[in-house]
């Protein structure tokens, strides 16, 4: 997971070995547990912050293993809940050859319901880039069958899942630094 502003999940070189943009720096992702019914409570999972407690959510310290081979980077997340274990998983699978990655989430809950919400930080600016708000003008999104497409000018990206809801909303970031940055 970025942990920093000049890291991402994805840099790509469209004409390699130069003019890398970096499409998706990283994945907001909120796991909330037991679901309509009590006690329902959720957990931040990225190391990320927002200011003026806008998104007033402990971050997880839930993280037991990091691994790697030849199927990518996984994450493993266990989080406790009323005498259960609920483990979520995330890997990243760059595709070989292509400007492309591929991430997967599982979660096995023990019947405990969960909701799972992804909110993507799309950069597609230069990896060095300092966005500003006023940049944001240029963003378009919009919801496909199976997710959203989000472009600025001539550069895209495509978001997908077979079980998801798309909730158009390009300030959610506004106050994101990196808890790294902050010390």
């Amino acid at each position: 997971k970025p942990t920093r502003r000049g890291l991402g999940l994805r840099v790509a070189a469209l004409h390699p070995p130069v003019h890398r943009v970096m499409p998706l720096a990283a994945i907001d992702e909120t796991v909330t547990v037991g679901v309509g019914s009590s006690p329902e409570h959720s957990v931040h999972l990225p190391p990320m912050r927002f200011a003026g407690n806008r998104h007033d959510i402990p971050t997880s310290t839930t993280l037991t293993r990091f691994e790697r081979g030849l199927f990518g980077v996984r994450w493993v997340h266990e989080i406790p809940h009323d005498g259960a274990v609920i483990t979520i998983t995330k890997t990243v699978h760059l595709i070989d050859g292509h400007n492309t990655c591929a991430i997967k989430y599982g979660c096995s809950s023990e019947g405990v319901p969960v909701r799972l919400a992804l909110r993507p930080l799309i950069r597609l600016d230069g990896h060095h880039t300092l966005r500003l708000a006023d940049d944001q003008s240029r963003i378009r999104a919009r919801q496909t069958q199976a997710g959203c497409i989000v472009t600025d000018r001539q550069l895209g990206i495509s978001l997908s899942s077979e079980h998801a809801a798309f909730s158009c909303d390009q300030t959610w970031y506004r106050g994101l630094y990196y808890a790294l940055e902050a010390d």
